[in-house]
């Protein structure tokens, strides 16, 4: 996983950006998100690997390394469980705390559900 996360910040951040600051972002996205316990972990496939959860949270840090002004995320829970979803939200939500502008879209789905 961090070589995934290594390969976001340093291709996708400022070139004028050094090297080893880009590196030790990537350590305080892997703090900010909870997930240095996992990354040395294999991402996977659904069948073997990081849990749909973890690999949602991968995803997120994936582009949070890159040091976006925005992070627009297109339902960002689906086909989690209730735990889960709340665990990712939570996540997103301290994304925003730090000042990151987050937008999140919610299943048409579900929408359609609450009207």
């Amino acid at each position: 996983m961090r070589e995934a996360l290594e390969f976001s910040a340093v291709l996708r951040q400022d070139s004028r950006i050094p090297r080893a600051e880009k590196l030790a972002y990537v350590d305080t996205v892997l703090d900010l998100l909870n997930l240095t316990h996992l990354q040395d972990a294999v991402i996977g496939t659904p069948a073997a690997g990081l849990s749909l959860e973890q690999r949602k949270k991968v995803t997120i840090a994936v582009e949070v390394v890159a040091k976006p002004a925005i992070l627009f995320c297109d339902e960002p829970t689906t086909g989690l469980d209730t735990k889960s979803a709340l665990r990712v939200v939570k996540l997103l939500r301290r994304l925003a705390k730090t000042g990151l502008a987050v937008i999140a879209v919610r299943p048409l789905a579900l929408e359609q559900q609450l009207t």
